[in-house]
Parts: structure tokens; sequence; C-alpha cells
């Protein structure tokens, strides 16, 4: 509908404000302290708290945190009331889920970070908590949702167009949170709760995930390593998960800035000794400078994402600086960053393992090689045509050696 003159159904996105925390002479509520998760990176969520009381006798405010990360996505508040009841009685706990509808997601924000409604003329932005409700595509606007559910929402008699949020208040957390998670399970039909869910047998054993150990830099001699130091440890991992870093990314893990400076010292066929050695000395002079240049915007590149860019809002200003830093003369290096210092960019170019993972070779026996030689020339197949299918099959090899050899009964990548 329209809000403030403007007429929302045609935005792909919105922020409505949920509430403020009313902790004041006013109110009841003596002290609020909150748990929320919110994005940290572009892949991952982390924990964040905080909270505020206020004393009816000494009529002052305490505050620890009071603002909501940006892009929170799990909210859990404790209310706890002045009043002569019981410990017990007087505290509630609220519940606070924002959903993901069609191509429509939510999240929670404080009111300093809401730049889609006029500012509010008061000092407490970071009081009032608002839902940031988002498709991400420009050309997905809220009339989309509208018309393809107006007959399903006629029909059944409801007036909403969009679940955004889900708010449950009690007074057992470990409860709320149970039935929380199931009421939205029921309404979205799109997952379901852990304790409607068949427990598979592997989680009896004990599992060994490759990320923490080598991130995207993992190779199948890593791995079998890792195996083999646990099991000497008198640890058998039954589950191997071999995590990213056996396909193909982009972009890939080369120097630009290299490559750039390889162009600059190979160009070039004059024989002339003279000539050679000046070209030589300007290019080493070249080569310098621009050495120079890219370590220091390297420097500056990484601080300006890691402070600003990587916490801003979507479509904010600085996401926009850094868009159009990656069309001008430092695209090579914005890439380079990337590259070097994040496994948050890169994406998947193909199925197959890649370089690393496919020249695996299983060990063998002299006898075992023996056998091998022998097959090999009675099916008129030469060792080089063999040995070029098993540089393909390095992965069936690792996961064979895993399970033939070092106890693992699944390996899952």
């Amino acid at each position: 509908g329209e809000e403030g003159g403007r007429d929302w159904t045609e935005t792909s996105n919105v922020d409505l404000r949920v509430g403020d925390w009313a902790i004041n002479a006013e109110s009841k509520i003596s002290n609020v302290r909150w748990l929320a998760c919110a994005r940290q990176t572009r892949y991952w969520m982390g924990p964040a708290f905080g909270g505020k009381s206020y004393s009816s006798e000494t009529k002052e405010s305490s505050l620890f945190k009071n603002c909501l990360p940006l892009d929170t996505q799990f909210l859990l508040v404790e209310l706890r009331a002045e009043s002569t009841e019981s410990e017990l009685t007087k505290i509630k706990y609220a519940l606070v889920l924002p959903l993901v509808d069609g191509s429509f997601r939510a999240s929670l924000q404080s009111g300093k970070d809401t730049t889609l409604l006029p500012k509010r003329k008061t000092n407490n932005a970071e009081d009032s908590i608002f839902c940031h409700i988002d498709s991400f595509d420009k050309k997905t606007h809220f009339s989309s949702i509208l018309s393809q559910n107006r007959t399903v929402y006629e029909q059944s008699g409801k007036s909403k167009l969009i679940r955004a949020l889900y708010i449950l208040v009690g007074s057992n957390p470990y409860k709320l949170l149970k039935q929380g998670f199931r009421d939205v399970a029921d309404e979205l039909q799109t997952f379901e709760t852990l304790d409607r869910k068949q427990i598979p047998s592997m989680a009896d054993d004990f599992g060994w995930c490759t990320w923490d150990a080598f991130y995207s830099d993992v190779t199948p001699e890593g791995v079998v390593d890792g195996v083999t130091k646990l099991r000497e440890a008198g640890i058998q991992p039954r589950t191997v998960i071999i995590d990213d870093g056996w396909q193909d990314v982009t972009p890939l893990k080369v120097k630009h800035q290299q490559s750039t400076l390889a162009k600059i010292t190979n160009g070039g066929g004059n024989k002339n000794p003279v000539t050679s050695s000046i070209r030589s000395f300007f290019k080493r002079s070249i080569v310098a400078l621009i050495g120079s240049f890219f370590s220091n915007a390297s420097k500056v590149i990484a601080a300006y994402y890691d402070r600003i860019v990587k916490n801003a809002k979507y479509d904010s200003t600085p996401n926009r600086i850094w868009r159009k830093l990656s069309s001008t003369v430092l695209k090579g290096e914005l890439y380079n960053y990337f590259e070097n210092e994040t496994d948050f960019a890169r994406q998947l170019n193909g199925f197959l393992p890649n370089v690393k993972f496919r020249g695996f070779e299983v060990q063998k026996s002299s006898n075992d090689a023996e056998k091998q030689s022998t097959n090999e020339s009675a099916i008129g197949r030469t060792a080089e045509d063999i040995g070029e299918v098993e540089s393909n099959n390095g992965l069936r090899n690792l996961v064979s050696t895993l399970k033939n050899d070092l106890g693992v009964k699944r390996v899952l990548c």
C-alpha cells in the first residue's frame, strides 16, 4: 500500500518500523537483554548481544548495547518488568524471526541503518527496530507477489500479501524457540524442524571436515595425512567431509598484478644490446613504480572493504563506490585482493574435480602394479593411456584410499 506518500508496491524493498526498546519512566519494563544472529560476511552469521536497563529509583538508564546489527536474521529478547510478583512471573521472552517468502527476504536492523524512510527527528534512532524486506532485484517489485497471489488470498480470506516477520512471546525461552520454529515450518512449508526429522546413522560416528584445517587450500595428500594422524592419535574418523577447494572456481588464484607486470617486462623483440639495455632500465623503473602503487593500493582497498563495504547496507553509497572501482584501473587489484585474501567472492566454475584432485594416484604394491600391467596389455591399451585416465580419476582414487586403507565409512564432498 502507500505510506508517506510513496507507493511501495512499485518498489523492490521497504523498511517498516516494528517498534522501539521501550525502557523509560512511562513503561513498566525495567530491563531488556537480547541475543541476535546477524550477517558478518557474505556467507556467515555471528552472534551479537545487547541490552538496556532503567531504574525507577534513580530515574536513570544504563545502556550496554542497544543497536541491532545490520541484517539481523534471528532475535531473542528477555523483558523484565518492575513488579512485586515473583522473579519468574515478571520475566517474559520474545522471539522475532524474519522470514523468506517467495522472492522476498526480510531482516531486522536498527533505526540508524534505515535509509528508505525519512530520517526521524530524534536522537534515539538506535532504539528503533525496523524490518527490511527486499527482493534484491530491482525488477522484482512487491506488485509481482500481489498479482501472483491475489486469487489465492481472495479465496482464503487473508488480507496479507507477504509473510515477513514472526513474533511469539512466552515465559520459557526453550519452549518458545521450539514452538516458534515449528510454527514457521508449518506456515512456510519450506523446511522441517529437527524433532520431526529422522536422524541419520552417521550422526553417531566421529567425523572430520577439512575446512578448519585447510580452508580452500585442501589437497588429497593433506586429507590423507589428516586422517592418518587422527588414526595414530587413537581417533578414527568414520566420516570425512572434503569442503570447499576440490572444484574449479572463479576467479582463479592467479596474480593479476604479476601477469600485468609480465606483459610489460616481456614485450618487444628488439635484440640490439644498447637499446635492449635502455629498454630494460625503463621497464624495471616502470615495474617498480607500478609495484609500489599496487602495494599501497592493496592496503587501502583491504581496509576500505573490511571496515566499510563488508558491513554496508545493500546498494548503499559504499557499495556503489566499490562497484565503480571495479571498472577502473584498480580492477585487477580488486581481483587480486579477493583471490588472495578472501574465500567469499569465488563462484563455482565446474562440477568436476580441479587439477589438485585429478592427479592423485593410489599407492599400489609391486604385485598390484604387475597385475595392472598385464591387464592393460591384454586389452590393447598402453600404460600412458591408463595413466591419463587415472589422472582424471584422482578424486575416486582418494575416496578408495580413505575407505580401503584408512577405515573411513563415507566421504562427503
